[in-house]
């Protein structure tokens, strides 16, 4: 335990030094936070909060009910640039029955 607290010690004597050092750092790195808290609170009590008391709310749906498109079945997906993704919705689309189709990543049913 004394040699953690030794090395704690360390650590932050040396971190002491090197701030001292560049004591532009220092005062920046104080100073621009300080700097946008006093910007942002005046600005936060200018500004007044606008809460919605209606607001839409859909109903679920099963996964089975996929979307329709020219009465075909469609699940697509989006990006198609991802081998991990590509095996996913292909197993996807086999527990389904969808087969894939197009270069968008998408599937349509059997």
């Amino acid at each position: 335990m004394k040699r953690n607290l030794n090395q704690l010690y360390l650590l932050l004597w040396k971190n002491y030094r090197l701030q001292i050092r560049s004591i532009i750092g220092l005062i920046i790195e104080l100073l621009v936070p300080a700097m946008f808290a006093i910007i942002l609170l005046p600005i936060r009590t200018i500004v007044k909060a606008d809460f919605k008391s209606n607001f839409t709310e859909y109903e679920q749906f099963a996964f089975n009910k996929v979307f329709r498109f020219k009465n075909e079945t469609i699940i697509a997906y989006q990006p198609d640039n991802s081998q991990l993704l590509d095996r996913i919705m292909t197993r996807v689309g086999d527990n389904l029955k969808l087969s894939v189709r197009g270069k968008l990543g998408s599937f349509v049913l059997r």
